[in-house]
């Protein structure tokens, strides 16, 4: 099954790649019409130089008209062509490189943040378990290999600390059989050899029991002065009944450790057991602490010093049970009352801590993290609207005027005839220094307009200024309305230049700015000069970059 489920995985892996790579792994676009073009691009080239190279004699100027005639059916024939596909933009290079680099980190944060940071969620306990858990296998192999007594302690701790004791005890009694005089091991075994019983659930000799006892009071002669030694000697001490010894072996664990707590519900037990006068705290030692900490600060449970239960809520939970909570129906009149007052003391003096109780300082854990899971969506969607906000913002706000007119010369062209442009809004799309562009008739001026009997010459490039679509003519009103989702005011009825990739629109009479959509930048205007009986370009402002 495990095998299946790697193989499911791969292919998803697999898949998600490649639907991934796919749009970025192909390269420059063909050009169906690219041997149909080239010729006419060659032919055109050649009547240029061919028009630039005539002498100024009467010869050479009766063959003028003619090159100009085949030069323009040249660029009718190029203009009539669908336009060249867009060259592959440089941002594939850069989202292949991006991608690269986000698998490679992905790759090394796996092996080595990822893991660091999943420890960091963990309580330090927790930390060094699954830390000892992963090292076992090899520190097993290791000890079995060399036999050393230092490789077979250090796998004994590996196993005590991930709770394989079956292997701690294998581990400690080949490190003794080595060197007897091992503090860890010798304390370590003694306390699995007198637990083995709640492991096993078999009764444990007494034989056994002393044999355990004098393991750990062994290990603890040994290394006094090591926290564990006089922990797991109270509790050795607290199974044989010898409260007096456990409690002073187990103060000075908490003296040698201040920060340890593994202590603190024995103590809590052991006092109470010895403090007869108090029947509230037996009680609670007896039935509560075990859940809710030695002093009522919490653990398992809920802290009880934070309760808000009334004396008669409390009564009920503790007598009837609530949830996970047991109930405990038999204590007797007296112990309830005892242990009902001792509740309500901890609730007045609220978060204040008893002597015994060290609850550390509250830390990042996966609980609390879990917790608070509703940050992440909430934060994403805000920051979601936020973008968006400040794109329509943006696309709304931040669209650039026209200003004067920049055109930079270029070789001249002919566009039309001007008896092809007569009607207004009349329309002659061309090619002119390699971008596609447009000759309007407009009804009014507009900067950089060439006056033409009572109407005006306007041209434009046809690259939108978003991100290098074509934009085409839209002369319906009702079309502009349903197709871009953009309605002119009333006094501005008349056709506009619209992108059919995302919808942006320019108006022709003002300049060719962006009126809507994402576009932010005017269309860049042509330079037209009249000769004669035809139009032609001579000039065209400077390209911009894009918007996108």
């Amino acid at each position: 099954m495990t095998a299946v489920s790697l193989l499911l995985l791969l292919l998803v892996v697999a898949v998600t790649l490649w639907l991934v790579l796919e749009p970025l792994r192909s390269g420059q676009p063909s050009d169906p019409d690219a041997e149909p073009r080239a010729r006419l691009e060659q032919d055109r080239d050649a009547l240029y130089a061919e028009l630039a190279a005539l002498p100024d004699t009467d010869e050479a100027q009766r063959r003028r008209p003619d090159l100009e005639r085949r030069a323009a059916l040249t660029l009718r024939a190029l203009d009539a062509l669908p336009p060249r596909p867009r060259p592959a933009p440089r941002t594939r290079t850069l989202a292949l490189g991006a991608l690269a680099a986000a698998f490679v980190l992905t790759a090394v944060g796996a092996v080595t943040f990822v893991p660091r940071w999943q420890l960091a969620s963990l309580q330090p306990a927790e930390a060094a378990n699954l830390q000892a858990t992963l090292r076992l296998p090899g520190l097993k192999a290791q000890a079995e290999q060399t036999g050393a007594a230092a490789d077979y302690l250090a796998w004994g701790k590996a196993a005590f600390d991930s709770s394989r004791y079956d292997q701690a005890l294998t581990a400690y009694g080949n490190a003794l059989k080595l060197d007897p005089r091992q503090p860890e091991a010798l304390r370590r075994l003694g306390i699995l050899l007198l637990t083995r019983g709640e492991q096993t659930g078999q009764t444990l000799s007494p034989e056994d029991a002393q044999r355990a006892a004098l393991l750990i009071r062994t290990g603890a002669q040994l290394a006094p002065d090591e926290p564990e030694s006089q922990l797991l000697l109270g509790f050795a001490l607290a199974r044989f009944g010898q409260d007096e010894q456990a409690l002073a072996a187990l103060e000075r664990y908490r003296t040698l450790d201040p920060s340890g707590r593994d202590a603190d519900d024995l103590i809590t037990a052991i006092r109470a057991r010895q403090n007869d006068s108090d029947p509230a705290l037996r009680v609670y030692a007896a039935s509560c602490a075990s859940c809710h900490g030695p002093s009522g600060g919490g653990g398992l449970g809920p802290s009880l010093r934070d309760s808000t239960l009334t004396r008669a809520a409390a009564r009920q939970v503790i007598v009837q049970g609530q949830g996970a909570m047991p109930a405990y129906p038999d204590l007797n009149g007296s112990e309830l009352n005892a242990l009902l007052d001792l509740l309500e003391s901890w609730q007045d003096t609220g978060a204040a801590e008893v002597p015994g109780d060290r609850t550390p300082a509250r830390r990042l854990t996966r609980r609390s993290l879990l917790e608070r899971w509703w940050v992440l969506p909430v934060a994403g969607t805000a920051g979601t609207f936020g973008y968006m906000g400040w794109y329509a913002t943006r696309v709304t706000t931040g669209k650039r005027t026209a200003g004067t007119p920049d055109f930079r010369p270029a070789t001249p062209q002919r566009v039309a005839a001007l008896s092809d442009l007569s009607g207004e809004w009349a329309e002659r799309t061309f090619t002119f220094a390699r971008r596609p562009c447009t000759a309007l008739r407009v009804p009014r001026d507009v900067p950089g307009a060439l006056p033409d009997g009572g109407s005006f010459l306007v041209a434009y490039s046809r690259v939108c200024t978003h991100l290098g679509c074509n934009v085409n003519l839209v002369r319906d009103p009702e079309i502009l309305a349903f197709a871009f989702n953009y309605r002119p005011p009333r006094e501005e009825q008349h056709p506009q230049l619209g992108c059919r990739c995302h919808y942006s629109v320019f108006d022709p009479l003002q300049s060719g700015e962006a009126v809507f959509g994402k576009a932010l930048l005017p269309l860049p205007r042509v330079q037209l000069q009249r000769r004669g009986a035809d139009l032609w370009a001579t000039g065209i402002e400077p390209a911009p970059d894009f918007t996108g």
